[in-house]
């Protein structure tokens, strides 16, 4: 298929991602995700995998994860969503001949849609597996009582496909929505990951934290499962310990189970020791900013002492390097120095609050020039309350993009860097923040030559 023709396909299936305001728990239904994964012969039933849901912090403790096992020399498939620049970049496979992925703050691109990252599905090949199948696809999408396949599922099942026909030796996928309806979950996992579960998408999975625990905690299906469980509130985690005793699983409760010190951070990282129930752990380097993110390197090691369990030869000097190396951006990213611009795709209550929690850190009491947008399903004024307390002053803006809401007095993403800029100075700091929508659009503009 040519480019066009293989984006214009894509474009054909319904995307609850840029129409979540139409969707309904109904919109998901797994049974349909199986019936297009058997048409293609149910190739992933070899696929070891990691499976990670919960509300914030689980592409993360996915990125980590996989960094990880990239160390110890494993070819690795990586699904994450959604994405800054392009499609393709969601579909990953890390090697031991890739590239280190780190940026250096202030070079920038050469083009608006260059890679951020080199591993990810190259445009011919994913051209050859839409191609390869569309037969499957539209054959499923012809059965009445299917209903119609989306976006997400389509390309859930082309990222298992395309893993598996690369033969990895393990795959870390990220659920889109939820967990027990999401399509990732037509993967049985040898290890299961709970990330922090918070309020979100109340419509669709429920409106209490019980209920959205829920359906997170439908990634827990037993079969000799590993259970990860990062730190939670009470009623979720009472939520997920019963789900894992249904399947009489003993879970491995990050909180309780590890121990921090020697913690150091500066606008480059941070370094920090850990002690888990199994090993010690000196001076780990991350690149990654906050608590939260040495949390989510916790959850990430206590993962890879799950698959050691299970038999996968993993160093502790591998947990090392892939900390040290692991490259996510848009979490806390410096983009520039001069002034300081920070990029974080903070996207509610939760992760405002950590993210403020963390530039209380790094910036001993300098204050920034926040430009927010947020998407229309989420609160804008709980993101502002968490994030006030930093900002001496407020822009706001609006995304390119379907799901961007309307703020009063929003501009766009590039007038509203120009203002920022102008606000700062030279030596000031501006934060880009509220939505993975604003966060890509900035980073383009940030980054591209023009």
């Amino acid at each position: 298929m040519s480019p066009l023709a293989s984006l214009q396909y894509l474009d054909s299936l319904i995307n609850h991602e840029i129409h979540l305001d139409r969707a309904r728990a109904s919109s998901f239904k797994l049974e349909r995700v199986a019936r297009l994964l058997k048409e293609l012969g149910d190739s992933h039933k070899d696929l070891k995998a990691v499976h990670v849901a919960g509300s914030k912090g689980k592409g993360s403790i996915c990125a980590i994860t996989a960094s990880i096992l990239q160390s110890a020399g494993y070819k690795v498939g990586l699904y994450t969503s959604p994405h800054l620049n392009n499609y393709r970049e969601r579909i990953r496979i890390l090697g031991s001949a890739m590239p280190n992925l780190k940026r250096t703050p202030g070079v920038r691109l050469k083009g608006a849609d260059s890679d951020i990252f080199p591993d990810c599905i190259r445009e011919e090949e994913l051209r050859a597996l839409i191609g390869e199948i569309k037969p499957a696809v539209e054959k499923v999408r012809s059965c009445a009582d299917s209903g119609d396949l989306s976006f997400f599922e389509v390309y859930t099942v082309l990222a298992l496909y395309y893993f598996y026909k690369s033969q990895v030796d393990l795959i870390v996928l990220e659920t889109g929505l939820g967990g027990r309806l999401d399509a990732t979950n037509a993967v049985d996992s040898g290890v299961a990951v709970i990330a922090p579960i918070s309020l979100e998408h109340a419509r669709i999975l429920g409106d209490t934290i019980e209920r959205i625990a829920e359906e997170k905690a439908g990634i827990i299906k037993g079969g000799g499962q590993r259970v990860v469980i990062a730190p939670q509130d009470r009623r979720v985690l009472d939520v997920l310990k019963k789900r894992c005793r249904r399947f009489s699983i003993d879970p491995l409760q990050v909180e309780g189970s590890v121990a921090f010190g020697g913690a150091a951070q500066d606008i480059d990282g941070q370094t920090f020791d850990l002690k888990t129930v199994k090993a010690g752990y000196q001076q780990i380097r991350l690149p990654l900013l906050g608590k939260h993110q040495r949390e989510n390197a916790a959850v990430s090691v206590c993962v890879i002492e799950c698959l050691q369990d299970l038999g996968w030869i993993i160093p502790a000097r591998a947990v090392a390097e892939g900390c040290r190396n692991v490259f996510w951006p848009g979490r806390t990213e410096v983009i520039e120095r001069d002034p300081l611009v920070l990029l974080d795709g903070a996207h509610n209550a939760a992760s405002a609050k950590a993210l403020s929690q963390t530039l209380r850190e790094i910036l001993g009491g300098r204050k920034v020039v926040l430009v927010l947008g947020v998407s229309k399903d989420k609160d804008k004024e709980s993101i502002c309350d968490e994030l006030k307390g930093i900002a001496r002053k407020m822009i706001f803006t609006k995304a390119d993009h379907p799901r961007a809401k309307d703020l009063e007095g929003a501009v766009d993403v590039r007038t509203a860097l120009d203002l920022a800029r102008r606000e700062a100075g030279p030596d000031g700091v501006i934060l880009v923040a509220g939505s993975v929508f604003v966060v890509s659009e900035a980073r383009r503009y940030l980054l591209t030559v023009e």
